[in-house]
């Protein structure tokens, strides 16, 4: 843990739980899994459920968009949009329409969608989003990936921060890891951990990515617990990220789904 990058914790008054896309979708198919999960989060009082805009990305290609509609507009709290790139802080909202990052699409979905009705508005804001990696962030993920398998995790980590390397006196340039915000930190040394732990022919994938923005948002709106996908819990992905944040220690997390719900249901 380098000295001085810290996790600023807001006063919160809930405990703030997160899933990934495909227990929202496993929730879908089971209504008898749904309808346990309702029953917890909306009968037991300080559960708070996050909604990521990794979710969302992941939700714009399913044909399920209706029903999963149904699903989120009665359970989740909070909408977390796409996190600044820098920065302590961000935006969190009650408004699923402040997701989408297009201010364009924003102002249309405006109009299209009565603020009273939840349900209609999730539905059209998946029936009009889109979203694809750039070629720059293709790019990007590549050049990185050469770095890992060539030389130190250390090394990436320099790369990836090399804004805030400084020249010692002796001509030595070295890493001032306190001066990164920890939202730039998060959303960096997540995706440096993947890249490290990717195979030979392996490529990262849309779903992927979405996958890693639920992780830092989990990790930065500080859950306490954490549904992900068995691969990422497997490589202790979420544990590899906090364990360089001082302060960030508290945040369980889930990969068998019965599990999750068991340890709701005993709060």
């Amino acid at each position: 843990m380098d000295e001085g990058l810290y996790l600023v914790i807001a006063k919160k008054t809930s405990m703030r739980i997160l899933l990934d896309t495909k227990y929202w979708i496993r929730m879908e198919n089971n209504p008898t899994d749904f309808g346990r999960f309702r029953e917890i989060v909306t009968n037991k009082d300080g559960i708070e459920v996050l909604f990521s805009f990794g979710n969302l990305v992941d939700l714009v290609k399913r044909r399920e968009q209706d029903e999963m509609s149904e699903l989120i507009a009665e359970t989740v709290d909070t909408y977390i949009p796409p996190m600044p790139p820098d920065g302590q802080s961000y935006h969190i909202t009650e408004d699923p329409i402040h997701m989408v990052p297009d201010a364009g699409l924003r102002y249309d979905l405006r109009k299209l969608t009565v603020p009273s009705d939840p349900v209609g508005t999730l539905q059209m804001i998946f029936r009009l989003s889109d979203w694809v990696p750039t070629g720059k962030y293709e790019v990007g993920i590549n050049q990185f990936k050469d770095i890992a398998e060539n030389y130190e995790f250390e090394d990436l980590k320099a790369i990836a921060f090399e804004s805030y390397s400084k020249e010692r006196g002796d001509g030595i340039m070295e890493l001032q890891m306190g001066d990164v915000d920890i939202i730039e930190f998060v959303k960096k040394i997540i995706y440096a951990h993947r890249i490290v732990l990717m195979a030979p022919n392996e490529t990262i994938d849309t779903n992927d990515i979405a996958d890693i923005a639920v992780c830092a948002h989990g990790i930065i709106t500080e859950c306490e617990m954490l549904l992900i996908e068995e691969k990422w819990r497997n490589v202790e992905l979420i544990e590899r990220v906090t364990d360089e944040i001082e302060g960030e220690d508290d945040l369980d997390v889930y990969a068998d789904f019965d599990d999750f719900v068991d340890a709701l249901d005993q709060l």
